[in-house]
């Protein structure tokens, strides 16, 4: 609904929303066995994974998870499919930006 206030005069005209929510359910299934998922299917990353959904692959590694990565290394998630998240354009705009310097990060222990 669009409410036009000018002056006394008032009008209500029936519209369709201009924003939605951007994802109620993620479609996730094509990551899991691959990198933890929560109860919802949104995707863990960095400090929302445990020990165990860690599966000892840091161990190996010798490091924690960095900034958007996944349980699974080197691979990334930013905006409405990560899990706790702010589900909103312009938040997975710039998480997006900032695990570009995880990734550069992530190339260089790889290296």
């Amino acid at each position: 609904m669009l409410v036009i206030l000018v002056a006394a005069l008032r009008e209500i005209i029936s519209t369709r929303p201009a924003l939605s929510d951007l994802i109620d359910e993620p479609s996730s299934q094509w990551l899991n066995g691959c990198a933890a998922l929560d109860g919802h299917g949104f995707v863990l990353t960095n400090r929302s994974l445990t020990e165990d959904q860690l599966n000892g692959s840091r161990a190996m590694l010798g490091r924690a998870p960095l900034p958007f990565e996944t349980s699974h290394p080197g691979l990334f998630a930013v905006g409405d499919l990560r899990s706790v998240s702010t589900k909103r354009v312009a938040a997975a705009v710039g998480e997006g930006s900032a695990a570009v310097r995880a990734v550069h990060e992530y190339l260089a222990f790889d290296s």
